[in-house]
């Protein structure tokens, strides 16, 4: 039996068979080119971030506790326990003061405090602020936000929120009409012992103590 056909049939299915490999391999070849491309730009990011870690500060502190309020003498010996800490601690030339609105920007690392404070400003009535939102809105991790903020001000990042909350209470006890109370719950105190108990511990005199004073000085 003859199949007169079938031989013009063979070179174009050889042409086929051919043009098939050639695409395969083509693509083998692309999706090679993308995945070493995409390994050098990840190996780019990992030295990146190599080379900020390692201006990070030698000096890594645990990171920071959710607020508990202490025992007026637990307070005592913490304060005690945190100067031979503070000794290891980079020693900068000087701290950067917080002040709410009142930060001249001088340097990159005032800059970073100067929209560190704006962001907290921006969130002072809100209790549930925490660290992990601060890093956000900094676009940093908490570990990077905690050692920067504690190289810059002498602080950890808690303690920065608290102090600039602090700052802003004392501003509204000595120039708004708000009560105690009100002033804890507008820089985000929910429970007003707490509040108090800083506050004390910030200013060296209790909030109706601080307002009485600023409004019968003698």
């Amino acid at each position: 039996m003859h199949f007169p056909v079938l031989p013009h049939f063979i070179p174009y299915l050889l042409l086929l068979l051919l043009a098939l490999a050639l695409a395969l391999a083509w693509r083998l070849y692309l999706d090679r080119k993308r995945i070493r491309i995409r390994l050098e730009q990840e190996q780019n990011k990992s030295q990146q971030l190599q080379r900020l870690l390692d201006q990070l500060p030698a000096h890594a502190e645990p990171l920071p506790q959710p607020e508990q309020l202490p025992a007026p003498k637990a307070e005592k010996n913490a304060d005690s326990s945190e100067s031979p800490q503070k000794s290891l601690l980079p020693n900068p030339t000087r701290y950067i003061d917080i002040k709410p609105n009142d930060i001249e920007i001088t340097s990159i690392d005032e800059q970073l405090i100067k929209k560190a404070v704006g962001v907290v400003e921006q969130n002072m009535s809100n209790a549930e602020f925490s660290v992990q939102d601060l890093s956000h809105s900094l676009a940093m991790s908490r570990v990077y936000l905690y050692k920067k903020i504690l190289a810059l001000t002498g602080k950890t990042p808690i303690e920065f929120i608290r102090v600039i909350r602090l700052k802003r209470a004392a501003q509204l006890l000595e120039s708004s009409q708000l009560t105690v109370a009100e002033v804890a719950y507008k820089v985000g105190f929910n429970n007003p012992k707490y509040f108090a108990h800083y506050f004390k511990a910030e200013f060296d005199l209790l909030p109706k103590a601080y307002q009485k004073k600023l409004k019968h000085p003698n």
